[in-house]
């Protein structure tokens, strides 16, 4: 348990890896269905959206979208449509997307990579840099 908190991963985090390491069989069998797997992972308590879509990214679903992501829909939206601010919303992002269904997130890694060249126009911070949390969950 020590261990994994030395790599920052949290208690929560932790949990749900255990969860997932003793449903692999079924996780495994569900590889190649993206749909089945996203219902596998999120069935997991601690996998929500987010980490099924990260997951399923890595696998090579090359339809998957990251929602609930901080920064990614105000990336896409800026992108893709020039919105900035509050327009810059999940909903607004999936919308932009809907042209690309099936490809959504070989889209979104393209515009993410771009964006990381300075090749788009970065938008304004909204918050400053939080410092890291020295809690312990252990």
């Amino acid at each position: 348990a020590h261990a994994m908190r030395r790599c920052g991963i949290s208690l929560r985090a932790a949990l749900a890896l255990h969860r997932c390491a003793l449903d692999d069989h079924q996780l495994e069998h569900a590889r190649d269905d993206v749909d089945l797997l996203d219902r596998r992972l999120r069935s997991v308590p601690g996998i929500g959206r987010w980490t099924s879509a990260e997951t399923r990214l890595a696998l090579g679903d090359p339809d998957a979208v990251s929602v609930g992501d901080y920064n990614l829909p105000g990336v896409v939206c800026r992108a893709l449509a020039g919105m900035e601010g509050d327009a810059c919303t999940d909903a607004a992002m999936l919308e932009l997307l809907e042209p690309y269904r099936g490809q959504r997130g070989r889209v979104i890694r393209l515009v993410v990579r771009a964006a990381g060249r300075g090749l788009l126009p970065l938008g304004r911070r909204r918050a400053p840099r939080a410092a890291l949390s020295a809690h312990r969950y252990w």
